[in-house]
């Protein structure tokens, strides 16, 4: 199974101190827009992508690097309508 990956958590604590990436979120003084976080051999790397449509490698984690994953349930492909 392939996960896709939503939110990224990086830092010892996760309420307090962790910095927070999602999917979406708008970066860069607003000049670009999380497109993917995914792993790439050994890094957690993060991918921007402007209003043109050019998408940068932004951030790249080590696995030594403390860090919480939420992945996407994707639930509007599993219900007909999101469960409350």
């Amino acid at each position: 199974m392939n996960a896709i990956i939503r939110k990224l958590s990086v830092g010892p604590d996760y309420v307090g101190q962790s910095m927070h990436y999602i999917v979406g979120q708008s970066v860069v003084r607003g000049e670009y827009t999380i497109s993917e976080i995914k792993w790439t051999e050994d890094l957690m790397c993060i991918y921007v992508e402007s209003d043109d449509g050019e998408v940068l490698l932004w951030k790249s984690f080590t696995s030594t690097m403390p860090m919480g994953i939420e992945y996407d349930i994707l639930f509007d492909e599993m219900f007909d309508e999101v469960p409350v």
